[in-house]
């Protein structure tokens, strides 16, 4: 491993604004999102939609996917090392997915990183787990889309196994550009340093010691508590959210459900919350490229969102209470990157 130099960095919070122009910005992206979605269908169609899928298929449709939430929580927990309890893993994963739901750019990453900072994870660590998480969703993706080529019969035509190399060439872009960053991160930290702290705000040593822990975490995952655990939790959570979606499907799509579940989860998986509208037309123009109708693919879209939106929003404001009150404790030193 090399020798280490043990630092303190502090993480600045977010910059202060009143909590009525924060609810007042989240409650305009939200009501923009569905003011789009619409345009395509209005609100009577979505009571409709919900009122297509029977009782008893909705309330077990919710506990799959509570227990998926739970499930992502563990991989969470996993992916930070078992540096914090279950508690806080659940509360900083609820405060992501709320965020990443109603505020745009995918703050609710940032929102939980920070809130770990209160509870003694350095932000390097956090922005680490956040970096596991993307990327194990995406060999995922994979995974799941091959599933739903083979399932659907689909494998074989030129068109749907294009877009499945498209996907695994891209996957292996990205991990070769990621290890490559690891094995080089003295050279990237110090690269990172030299541009990004000439923007204003920014100390160019900090960054430069920010990116060195940062990937030097990342280039430990395997030999750590938590690396294997995660990718399980995170497996058995795509599998959760999938019999979720497989019973509510069979109401718009009798006889295709397992088919079309792979399909949502390869592209809009319930681990990183969609945002309104733009997940609703994404997904229905997926649905429609396996053969489904407009109509009853864009009410499918309507009800699983729907579980999203309720959840994930009270989760989420739960999550954020329970972190601001909660005490604050020293943050340790980290470890940074061999040199």
């Amino acid at each position: 491993m090399g020798s280490y130099e043990v630092s303190r960095i502090s993480v600045p919070s977010p910059p202060q604004t009143s909590p009525l122009k924060n609810t007042l910005s989240a409650v305009l992206a939200v009501l923009i999102g569905f003011g789009i979605l619409a345009l395509f269908i209005s609100p009577r169609e979505w009571v409709l939609a919900l009122e297509q899928v029977p009782r008893r298929d909705m309330g077990l449709s919710s506990l799959f996917f509570m227990a998926g939430c739970l499930a992502i929580c563990a991989r969470w927990r996993a992916c930070l090392s078992y540096r914090v309890g279950f508690l806080v893993a659940f509360h900083s994963q609820g405060i992501a997915m709320a965020g990443n739901l109603l505020i745009p750019s995918r703050i609710g990453e940032a929102l939980r990183v920070y809130a770990l900072t209160r509870h003694g994870v350095p932000a390097e660590y956090g922005t680490s787990a956040v970096v596991q998480e993307r990327l194990a969703d995406q060999l995922f993706r994979i995974l799941f889309f091959a599933g739903a080529l083979l399932v659907g019969g689909a494998a074989g035509k030129g068109r749907t196994d294009f877009q499945l190399l498209g996907i695994i060439l891209t996957t292996l872009a990205i991990f070769g550009a990621l290890a490559l960053m690891v094995r080089y991160r003295v050279a990237m930290a110090g690269f990172s340093g030299r541009w990004i702290g000439r923007l204003p705000k920014l100390d160019a040593r900090l960054v430069e010691r920010f990116v060195r822990n940062t990937l030097h975490d990342l280039g430990s995952v395997w030999t750590r508590p938590g690396g294997p655990a995660a990718l399980s939790w995170g497996l058995a959570a795509w599998i959760l959210y999938t019999c979720h979606m497989v019973l509510i499907l069979p109401a718009f799509f009798p006889g295709r459900e397992l088919v079309l579940a792979l399909v949502v989860m390869s592209f809009g998986s319930p681990t990183t919350a969609g945002k309104p509208g733009g997940y609703h037309l994404v997904l229905t123009a997926v649905l429609m490229a396996f053969s489904a109708d407009q109509e009853p693919a864009l009410r499918a879209i309507v009800v699983l969102f729907f579980f999203q939106i309720v959840f994930y929003c009270l989760w989420g404001m739960a999550s954020w209470f329970s972190m601001k009150t909660a005490p604050s404790v020293n943050v340790p030193a980290v470890e940074a990157g061999s040199r």
